[in-house]
């Protein structure tokens, strides 16, 4: 069986927590230069509001990541 990947603008879709309906918080990275990123998508394919952290920032980006949900009133969980 194949992973599906998901990717947007070169990142990977590494995290995704749904956040309302056809709504989601996700997490991505780039490779290789291991720039993050978090954002809202809505449908599945359509990412904005990006916040951007470089590759020494992933701690900042995760903790983004958990605020976002937060925002939304869901606690982020490991799916």
């Amino acid at each position: 069986m194949e992973t599906v990947i998901r990717e947007n603008a070169e990142f990977h879709i590494l995290l995704s927590k749904t956040v309302g309906e056809g709504l989601e918080i996700v997490f991505g990275q780039r490779l290789p230069d291991g720039w993050y990123v978090t954002w809202e998508c809505s449908g599945g394919t359509n990412y904005y509001w990006g916040h951007y952290f470089n590759e020494q920032q992933l701690l900042e980006a995760m903790a983004d990541f958990m605020e976002r949900c937060g925002d939304h009133g869901v606690q982020a969980k490991n799916s």
